[in-house]
């Protein structure tokens, strides 16, 4: 009855009455199409229910099954009648006549009913059309409603029905009438499935309906969802191509399965081009799938899903009705314009295939692999009512996988993988508990069988065919409980059979005979099999532990504990006879095994498996230390010992070891060191021993050694890395290890609380929950970090932890919180044996659950075989793969990988990378991979990359190490790589390379020979760097040019490179990247050329060829002794050196335009210059030109950042009086062998901003010179009346007429900038005399230097008059404001961001801009908080230069240049791109901002009051202060400028519910500066306050004569050494003991003995401006919350003392820091805070700085106090 619902169901005839059989109707006619039919009863149709597949049954006449229903619809017919399910009327259906709706077996024209909507605004709208039988018609109105119009609407993809209207609403129709009486339930995906009358049957006259979709309301530019466009009518008629009336249009699938799927293209004009994807659908599709004769459209693929294509995009926006019969019938835009790449080339996806294509069998639904890289592997879909969904992995086994294989021609199943193995699906899953069976088998094909008989008992029956084919049937009834059964198969020749199928008896003689050989023994060595009197290996492929099981069990050697491929035991020889063996683990004989076939495969010896059985003898056992000269490598047995180079004698300096334990997974690792002896420091930051519980991977790290002692560790996973690190000095005997392996289950206690993950993509990853008294609960994430993440993996079994995200990252839960404050050492067995609070003690919310993310819960991918989750090592293999760890999903944060691929001598390495997705940035300055041509080292690289496909690397000896490096931000899917290993002879044998047709051997076209062939190079790509790598492969010195388009003349015969890509320091033309031998799109009017500068001085015409020698080509180290010669490499002839123009020169990223890295313009492109030979000389060069005074250093090693771009200079030597630096002695324009972290810089003396200050006028006073932002003074030594010249004559005031020494002007504050200042007298800024350097000085204020100028006027009032410092036009002006504006908002506090760079305004592009780059804009302009932060040019856009890119700011910078950033004016943006800001408004003063401007910066405030102002408010400009009467202002020409940094001058700090604030105030002098008016009447005071998280704010208070005192005392905080130490009582650099406990002292400073002290509060945060987001509370309110925390005793009632322990938070934070709440209190107060302690609160505190108002003057806040990860270096952070 279960088969006979689902009939009545997908006819719509109610419920199943009867299930008659024995052909009660009748018999049919033709072949029985479907036998063994099994339905549940749910299925929506009878294709859903398992069967024996098309055509194969074992009925004869009399059994046709039948059906009778409860109800058949009144719309549908009033007679009630038997209807018979299977109706034998045809053939069975063969891969071209499936029907269109492959889902539903009726007749293939309803199944898949094709819709038109005509005559309305677009294709979503318009009178209902369907398609039957060849003929368009139309639908009557009978039962016509907004169901079924909803219905047309889904199927058309045009959205929901917004109407459903009637009577010829858009008109009459003249055409059929198809349907009446249509009734839907508005579920329908087709309008096939509604009930209906049948066709051509009505009783109706053109009463048509219609249908108005919701997509007829969206313009057709609207996007497309899920890659399906919705087709549009409704642009202007002008924009379409007519259909044509000429020949039809040829059309192709390209890069798909078949012929039958794949990109789209067509044929116009004799050339191939694409499609794009704007407004293709589902019924193009169809045009194209009928035209090739491949059935119908199942999909249409957009965005390029078969791969971006070549040359034009022939066709855009078509749109089909889908009766044309050819795709250029259809209408369409011819040559797409602007609006189209490769990246939307359309593709199709058909049912059937063509005649040459291998048809899919069985089934009803199309079915796909996804998620992997091949079409043979991946999550399996099916496409089902026009959409692909998935299937549940319920029941999923290897015999559903067949299926599935079978029906996609990919041979047999490997694996039935589940649990979202491939990554989870989209959409709906379609199927569930799937359940296939095995077909009938007998000898022979299903039409011939002859039975040998049945069976359902026995053991080792063995049958016998007569031919190359056998079929076994397996046939269970619904009540069968027996067991299964295993078949094995074994192939042999014809000879050995006997003519008449026998069945006879296995004997063991009947399997091939094994060996093992190659090993230490008998039961170790690569697996050998006799084959006709032959011995041969057996290939790798498929090769795993089941397999070697096998063999184990038979050579009687025991269990398998390893299987080996990649010729683990060296390559063998003779034939390969086995090939993808796949054995279930449980045979006794290889034979047993599934086979390709005897010598069938695609293998070399290089593949040939091994074994390692339990009783081999080469299992090694711990062996004593020894000296050995091993440094790293994979160890893969069970036990063993390694130790450091030359143990136990010293190591080498300057090492790196690295090793890999990596054994079976059924085991764990355990890691004893008895003996280490390394330079023992602290931190160990120089020697170390560093140990991976896993692969090498910063987050797995268990901690670095050096300290000596003996150290025992487990692995929780079946690997473990250690690595060994040396620097350059001092080394000790080092040390050696014994490991040996422990089985998984081994210590694990079974008392431990039952755990689950939830909400995650498996149950290896997601919301950690316990169970506890019979309730799951969840577990707070205070503490939670990677250990207690370990022991979750550990303990369910998945693997190593890779994350331990809180906040709730995998949702909420609900129920109790369990557990909190838990802390694991890691290496604990389950979550029970972890310290925590007691069961359900917590102070937390479910917004704080805690969650796990396991190796085991990361998809792996079959393809590539490398990706995984390991993150570096060494490799010895000839071939294989490997990946960025979690590839293909994205890859992790702060990541560093090494591989090491180091090969046999006689080897290269050849190394592919086919998918790279990083951060692509210009430059690749974040993310990328770097290849070495070697070892790792800088002058080996070969590049840094962040995009590209099919890159190719080949080595020029047997290493090549690969470094992947992520930064702290974005991420993406990563790469993975091939490698195999090369004969050095094997592909260069004959390889050479000459230069024909010029006058010299030295200069000509570039030929290669290979394979016996001269061929050519072409110039795509070609520079002087692949000329440079031609000029040494042929001893030519070095190149001068590299003249493209055939300037040698055109060659013949093949051009045998292209797209040739060197970076200069290759010893091959080959070595460099390429696009692959003789793969190219070049004539020969590219040919390539080369003009080496040895052919300048030589005549001899010749060619001159290079093979292959032993020489190399180190760098040059000479210097150049003459004008006109260039020193040349060992092994080159001189060449000639021509002097070069280099005009063009700015100092990059530094502080002013006088210092920064050195670049240099040429051809219109900004390069840098190497720092080999860079020395003062050419940074003086540098100097002079830029007219920036005399070089103080010429920097190296990148010291301003890595630059970008060419590197123009290399091994400069200059004398100093050069003009530029192309006039120096160096290699040659762009000849280098260097990277960009060898950037040389100049910093020059040049300081263009200069003021005299307390004189009385602007033309006398102290000498003050502005330089990195601050003001700061000169020291009088050797100070002389030249000098004052050179002042005065800045300044434009005459004159020098006195030099003054001795602070003849008062004392200044500040930096003493410069000493020792020796002036000629004519130089034009006092940054141009010769002096010791900036800040290099041995002075005090007293000694500071003064000027008087001829141009000074005195007056006996106060000189107010504004005045402009700036002596000369182009120089930075001297008012430091911020170069900084909002523009276009509605006040000055929002806008568009602009910015000052050298003397113009310019924007700031939006590419990640956030709110931490708005809060130091907001900070900066003093216009309190930050509300939005804006792009898309929401202030309208920009006019001028972009200034800044990609700036990421942490949100406390100074300034916003000080934010990482892409380099000035280096942007890839347009102004629609433009960034803005909006802030909450500076402060509600009355004082307009153009009079007074407030910046509060992390360490100071800085204000700036317009003088003018101050003397309307009665202030003189020379008789100001703050509260602190000695803090004075900087005076310049109109403003007054104060820089007070937070606690002092007067500060106030306050703090009040909850908000910090810091404030001081402006007044009048109670003095007047000597001969100034003094001013005596009261003014009013300015006060300024800056608030964290709050507005700032300056208003005007009433005047006072006497500022308000404060508290009349002071807390500090500082670190506290044991008595035993040599200091007591410090803010840092402080080093916790070992045990990891921070010491601490806090003091009250205050004349008042009445006072006492008490720790309030104190939180631990990584973030020191914030301590409420993420923080760690130790003491609250005066309640202990941490285990560690400790009051330590004080004889002293002004000091409070106590530590805890640091450990728990630098285990998850490279640095925190720690601020404390401290209460003051009157000694013998017993009702204050400090005698109550522990005040505990009804609701959980809110952090450090909650307080009432009337608590606020007894409460100070100190800190915070920085302590840093690994050496725990610490110091006050304010």
């Amino acid at each position: 009855m279960h088969d006979a619902d689902v009939v009545c169901r997908q006819l719509h005839c109610g419920r199943a009455l009867a299930a008659p059989v024995k052909a009660q109707f009748g018999g049919g006619e033709g072949k029985f199409l479907l036998d063994d039919v099994d339905c549940i009863g749910k299925e929506s149709f009878l294709g859903q229910c398992p069967h024996a597949g098309w055509s194969l049954h074992n009925c004869g006449p009399g059994e046709d099954a039948s059906v009778v229903c409860s109800v058949l619809p009144a719309a549908i017919s009033t007679q009630l009648s038997p209807v018979t399910v299977v109706r034998s009327t045809s053939a069975a259906p063969s891969a071209s006549t499936i029907p269109e709706d492959v889902n539903h077996p009726t007749t293939s024209s309803e199944s898949w009913l094709r819709l038109r909507l005509v005559n309305g605004s677009g294709s979503c709208s318009g009178w209902v059309e369907v398609f039957y039988h060849g003929t368009w018609g139309s639908v009557c109105s009978d039962g016509w409603g907004l169901k079924e119009a909803h219905v047309v609407c889904r199927q058309l993809g045009c959205g929901q029905a917004v109407s459903a209207p009637l009577g010829a609403h858009f008109g009459p129709d003249f055409g059929k009438i198809l349907l009446d009486n249509v009734h839907c339930s508005g579920e329908e995906s087709y309008l096939a499935l509604c009930a209906h009358d049948t066709w051509f049957t009505h009783n109706c006259d053109h009463q048509d309906v219609g249908a108005i979709c919701s997509g007829s309301l969206v313009a057709a530019s609207s996007s497309p969802a899920h890659g399906f466009s919705e087709a549009s009518l409704t642009m202007a008629p002008e924009a379409w191509t007519p259909p044509p009336a000429g020949a039809q249009m040829a059309v192709r699938l390209m890069n798909g399965t078949g012929g039958c799927s794949g990109r789209v293209e067509v044929l116009i004009q004799g050339s191939w081009g694409t499609v794009c994807d704007d407004l293709w659908d589902l019924v193009a599709a169809n045009v194209v799938c009928q035209q090739l004769q491949c059935g119908q459209a199942v999909a249409a693929p957009t965005g390029a899903h078969f791969g971006a294509g070549l040359g034009k995009i022939l066709l855009d926006d078509v749109q089909c009705t889908g009766s044309e019969s050819h795709l250029g019938q259809c209408l369409h835009k011819d040559e797409a314009g602007q609006n189209c790449g490769h990246l939307e080339d359309a593709g199709v996806v058909c049912t059937g295939a063509d005649p040459t294509d291998a048809s899919p069998t069985g089934g009803w639904a199309p079915v796909r692999l996804v998620g992997s890289h091949g079409r043979c592997a991946g999550r399996v879909e099916l496409f089902y009512q026009g959409v692909w969904g998935t299937v549940c992995d319920d029941l999923w086994d290897r015999l559903e996988a067949n299926i599935v294989c079978r029906q996609l021609g990919c041979s047999w199943a490997v694996s039935a993988l589940t649990e979202a193995h491939s990554g989870e699906g989209s959409g709906k899953s379609l199927l569930d508990t799937v359940h296939c069976r095995p077909l009938a088998a007998m000898a022979g094909t299903i039409a011939e069988a002859k039975s040998l008989g049945k069976t359902c008992s026995g053991s080792y029956l063995t049958y016998v065919s007569s031919s190359s084919s056998m079929t076994l049937k397996y046939f269970r009834n619904f009540n069968n409980i027996g067991k299964n059964f295993i078949a094995y198969y074994y192939s042999s020749t014809k000879a050995i059979l006997t003519a008449t199928p026998t069945m006879v008896t296995a004997k063991p003689g009947d399997w091939p005979e094994l060996r093992l050989v190659g090993g230490s023994g008998r039961c170790s060595g690569r697996v050998e099999v006799l084959h006709q009197g032959s011995w041969g290996t057996v290939c790798d492929d498929l090769w795993d532990l089941n397999d070697a099981e096998v063999v184990c069990r038979q050579l009687g050697c025991g269990q398998a504990m390893f299987a080996l491929g990649e010729a683990h035991f060296g390559p063998g020889s003779g034939d390969i006879l086995l090939d993808n063996l796949q054995c279930t683990g449980v045979e006794r004989y290889l034979g047993q095994c599934a086979h390709s076939g005897w010598a069938e495969h695609n293998c070399g010896h290089h593949e040939d498996a091994g074994v390692t059985c339990s009783d081999t003898e080469d299992l090694p056992s711990p062996t004593p230390p020894g000296g050995s000269n091993s440094c790293g490598g994979v160890i893969s047995s069970l036990s063993g010992s390694f130790s450091s180079p030359q143990y136990p004698e010293n190591y080498p300096t300057d090492i790196q070891c690295v090793w890999e334990i990596h054994v079976n997974k059924k085991y764990r690792i355990k890691l004893v060191i008895p003996s280490l002896k390394l330079e023992d420091i602290l931190g160990c930051p120089y020697d170390s021993v560093e140990i991976f519980d896993g692969p090498r991977i910063p987050s797995l790290s268990i901690g670095k050694l050096c300290a000596p002692g003996a150290v025992m560790l487990f692995s929780s996973s079946d690997i473990m890395t250690v690595v060994f690190r040396s620097d350059a000095m001092i080394t000790n005997t080092g040390f050696y290890a014994l490991f040996n392996v422990i089985p998984q289950s081994e210590g694990k206690s079974e008392d431990g609380p039952e755990l689950r993950l939830v909400s995650g993509s498996g149950r290896c990853s997601g919301r950690v929950e316990v169970l506890h008294q019979g309730a799951w609960g969840t577990v707070c994430d205070d503490l939670w970090d990677l250990n207690e993440a370990k022991v979750v993996c550990r303990q369910l079994g998945c693997g190593w932890a890779i994350a331990a995200p809180g906040k709730a990252h995998f949702g909420p839960g609900s129920g109790d919180i369990l557990l909190d404050n838990l802390q694991c050492s890691g290496s604990e067995n389950h979550l029970g044996q972890c310290h925590s609070s007691s069961w359900s003690d917590h102070n937390c919310g479910h917004h704080e659950d805690a969650g796990v993310i396991c190796s085991v819960a990361i998809p792996q991918v079959p393809i590539p075989q490398g990706g995984s989750n390991s993150c570096g090592g060494v490799i010895s293999s000839l071939s294989g793969s490997f990946s960025s760890p979690w590839y293909p999903t994205n890859y992790p944060t702060d990541m560093e990988c090494v591989w090491v691929i180091h090969l046999a001598e006689r080897f290269h390495v050849e190394l592919t990378i086919p998918s790279l997705k990083l951060e692509d940035i210009y430059g690749c300055p974040y993310d990328f991979i770097e290849v070495f041509d070697g070892r790792q080292v800088a002058s080996l690289s070969m590049g840094r990359f962040c995009a590209g496909t099919e890159l190719t690397f080949l080595s020029s000896s047997n290493i090549m190490t690969i470094v992947f490096r992520s930064d702290a931000m974005i991420t993406n899917t990563g790469f993975y790589t091939l490698y195999n290993a090369i004969q050095q002879d094997g592909r260069e044998t004959d390889v050479a390379l000459r230069l024909t047709n010029g006058s010299h051997r030295c200069e000509g076209r570039v030929e290669l020979h290979y394979n016996g062939s001269w061929g050519t190079v072409c110039d795509d790509s070609w520079d002087l760097h692949d000329a440079q790598v031609v000029c040494r492969q042929l001893a030519c010195g070095m190149a001068v040019s590299a003249p493209q388009r055939a300037h040698f003349d055109q060659g013949q015969g093949p051009i045998a490179l292209d797209d040739v890509e060197c970076v200069g320091t290759e010893g091959r033309l080959w070595q460099c990247l390429h696009s692959g031998w003789f793969s190219h799109n070049c004539g020969h009017h590219e040919d390539a050329g080369v003009i080496c500068s040895a052919s300048l001085t030589y005549s001899t015409p010749s060619a001159t060829v290079s093979r292959l020698t032993s020489a190399s080509f180190p760098k040059a180290t000479e210097v150049p002794t003459s004008t006109d010669t260039v020193a040349s490499t060992p092994g080159e002839e001189p060449g000639v050196f021509h002097l070069i123009d280099l005009p063009v020169v700015r100092l990059a990223n530094g502080k002013s335009r006088c210092e920064g890295r050195v670049e240099i313009q040429h051809n219109g492109t900004w390069g840098t210059v190497c720092d080999d030979l860079w020395g003062l000389s050419a940074a003086q060069v540098v100097c002079q030109q830029l007219g920036c005074g005399v070089a103080l250093a010429a920097p190296r090693n990148s010291l301003f950042g890595d630059g970008f771009g060419p590197i123009f200079l290399d091994d400069l030597w200059c004398t100093g009086n050069e003009t530029s630096l192309g006039q120096c002695h160096h290699r040659g324009l762009s000849i280098h062998n260097c990277g960009h972290h060898e950037d040389a810089g100049a910093i020059c003396s040049d300081l263009p901003v200069i003021r005299l200050m307390d004189g009385r006028s602007r033309c006398e006073g102290r000498v003050e010179i502005y330089h990195n932002g601050t003001w700061g003074t000169v020291c009088d030594d050797l100070w002389s009346i030249n000098a004052a010249h050179v002042v005065c004559r800045q300044l434009d005031c005459g004159e020098g007429i006195g030099a003054l020494g001795s602070s003849h002007f008062g004392e200044g504050v500040g930096d003493i900038f410069l000493d020792d200042v020796q002036c000629q007298g004519d130089e034009a800024t006092l940054g141009h005399c010769w002096h010791l350097g900036l800040s290099i000085h041995n002075c005090g204020h007293l000694e500071d230097a003064g000027v008087v100028c001829s141009d000074v006027s005195f007056t006996s009032a106060e000189v107010d008059i504004p005045y402009d410092t700036t002596p000369t036009p182009g120089k930075e002006p001297s008012l430091p404001d911020p170069p900084l504006r909002l523009v276009g908002g509605r006040s000055l506090c929002e806008g568009r961001v602009e910015v000052w760079h050298q003397g113009v305004w310019g924007t700031v592009c939006d590419d990640y801009w956030n709110i931490k780059n708005a809060r130091v804009v907001c900070r900066l302009l003093g216009c309190g908080r930050a509300l939005s932060a804006l792009g898309r040019c929401h202030f309208g856009p920009g006019s001028g230069p972009i200034l800044l890119d990609n700036v990421r700011c942490e949100g406390t910078e100074d300034a916003l240049e000080s934010c990482a950033h892409s380099g000035w004016a280096q942007h890839d943006c347009q102004h629609q791109e433009d960034a803005g800001v909006i802030c909450a408004g500076g402060t509600d003063s009355i004082i307009p901002k153009d009079n007074a401007q407030l910046s509060c910066l992390p360490h100071l405030f800085q204000i700036t009051i317009d003088r003018g102002y101050l003397r309307r408010l009665g202030y003189s400009s020379w008789d100001v202060h703050l509260n602190d009467e000695l803090c004075r202002p900087q005076v310049t020409g109109r403003y007054l400028i104060f820089n007070i940094p937070y606690g002092h001058c007067g500060t106030v700090q306050q703090e009040s519910l909850g908000s910090l604030s810091y404030s001081n105030s402006i007044r009048g002098r109670i003095r007047g500066h000597p001969g100034q008016i003094i001013v005596r009447h009261r003014v009013p005071q300015l006060k300024f306050t800056c608030r964290v998280d709050g507005p700032s704010a300056i208003e005007i208070v009433p005047g006072t004569d006497n500022p308000k005192q404060g508290a009349g005392y002071e807390v500090s905080i500082s670190f506290l050494k044991l008595p035993m130490s040599q200091h007591v009582g410090n803010t840092g650099p402080y080093y916790t003991s070992q045990r990891n406990e921070v010491f601490l002292r806090a003091t009250l400073h205050s004349p008042n003995p009445d006072l006492r002290l008490f720790v309030d509060t104190c939180v631990v945060s990584p973030d020191p401006h914030d301590f409420t987001t993420i923080k760690y509370d130790l003491i609250q309110q005066g309640c202990i919350k941490d285990d560690t925390y400790v009051t330590l005793h004080s004889r002293q009632k002004n000091v409070a003392q106590f530590k805890f322990n640091a450990l728990n938070f630098l285990n998850s934070y490279d640095v925190i820091y720690l601020q404390c709440k401290v209460a003051v209190c009157k000694v013998g107060d017993h009702s204050s805070h400090c005698s109550q302690g522990c005040a505990r609160r009804n609701k959980r505190g809110a952090g450090p700085m909650e307080a009432t108002e009337e608590q606020a003057a007894h409460f100070q806040m100190v800190g915070p106090l920085e302590i840093h990860r690994g050496t725990e270096q610490s110091k006050n952070f304010v």
